[in-house]
């Protein structure tokens, strides 16, 4: 299952997994794409935050991808029989929340960077999965956008689903 807004995070999911169903905004890349037309679809808008965590709950699915998903899910709604990943666009622990790469270019930081952790009730806190960083010093600010969201972030969820199936495997 897919939930947020970022079609490039989406289509990196679904290199590694069947994608069964998708929850994202109206106005997303995602809602304009063709992966509307093939599966089970339901646009954010359409439904309280209630209902949307009931949906993401409920879903029988292996894996819940989040990436650009505007709410956290309490932990009461996260199933014991799933893995809830995030992908976050920053070298976490640093730059939490929904500005960290403005925050970071703000900062003058040298690298930028995307993570992929597990989901935990907390912003961004989650055991880090895998994460990877990218050199921005001589980047303008909507470069570090692009760069992040079109090949960084894709690149870090396919490694870190790697690692997750690798993982299961040894087990």
């Amino acid at each position: 299952m897919f939930i947020g807004t970022r079609l490039e995070a989406l289509t990196a999911l679904s290199y590694y997994t069947k994608i069964e169903s998708i929850i994202t905004e109206n106005d997303s890349f995602i809602a304009k794409s063709n992966f509307s037309n093939k599966h089970n679809y339901f646009l954010m808008n359409d439904f309280s935050k209630e209902d949307l965590f009931k949906k993401i709950f409920h879903t029988q699915v292996d894996i819940v991808l989040s990436s650009g998903f505007k709410f956290i899910i309490p932990k009461s709604k996260i199933a014991k029989d799933k893995i809830y990943i995030n992908s976050h666009p920053s070298l976490l622990p640093k730059y939490k929340g929904l500005y960290a790469i403005k925050n970071a270019y703000k900062k003058n930081e040298d690298f930028i960077g995307s993570t992929l952790h597990y989901m935990e009730e907390k912003v961004d806190a989650g055991e880090i999965i895998f994460q990877e960083k990218l050199n921005i010093k001589k980047m303008k600010l909507d470069e570090v956008y692009q760069a992040v969201f079109s090949f960084l972030e894709p690149y870090v969820i396919i490694k870190g689903l790697e690692k997750i199936v690798d993982g299961i495997s040894k087990k």
